[in-house]
Formats: C-alpha cells, sequence, structure tokens
C-alpha cells in the first residue's frame, strides 16, 4: 500500500514526512528538500539604470517560499532596509541608505 499526496510549496533544507494512521505514527528524517532560491530578473531594469540606497526594487525567480517566509535580501553587499514577500516567484526589496 502506498499513501500519496501533494507536496505544499516551502522552503528550506530537508523536511521530516510523518504520517499517523489511528494512533500509529511513522516518520522519515530528512526525507524530501526544497530547492534552494533563484532569483533571475530585478526591476526596474535598463541599460541605463542606477540604484540608489533607499530604491525599491523587485526581485523575480523561484523558491522564494511561503507567506510565512521572511525574505534576506542583499543589494552591493548591504542587507536592504525592508523587504517584503510577495509570492512563490517575487520579493520586493529596498536598498539600504548609502549603498549605489
Amino acid at each position: 500500500e502506498k499513501i500519496s499526496c501533494p507536496v505544499p510549496r516551502g522552503a528550506g533544507g530537508s523536511k521530516v514526512v510523518a504520517v499517523t494512521v489511528g494512533e500509529v505514527a511513522a516518520s522519515l528524517i530528512e526525507a524530501l528538500s526544497y530547492d534552494a532560491p533563484a532569483a533571475a530578473l530585478l526591476s526596474p531594469t535598463s541599460p541605463l539604470t542606477i540604484y540608489h540606497g533607499g530604491d525599491n526594487v523587485t526581485l523575480s525567480g523561484t523558491a522564494f517560499g511561503t507567506s510565512s517566509a521572511s525574505p534576506e535580501v542583499r543589494i552591493g553587499g548591504a542587507a536592504s532596509e525592508a523587504t517584503a514577500w510577495v509570492s512563490w516567484s517575487s520579493v520586493h526589496a529596498r536598498g539600504a541608505g548609502g549603498v549605489g
């Protein structure tokens, strides 16, 4: 016999998979993991874009987690002043002042 279920989107390393039937429980440690986040596009962008500290940007990509995620974005090596998870494939960030 086997049990099948959809896997929700998520983030992070290895996860435990657990199943309970009646009062009997079983689990597998490190049974599945999620891909690391991957940024593919920064906007606004153009050949002449110059970013200044405090500018708002949107990162597009994949595997940015779920609404409970607390994304960390670094621009030019400096942590952004604010980030906001938008979706599985989008994160907003505001660059730190003085970085540019």
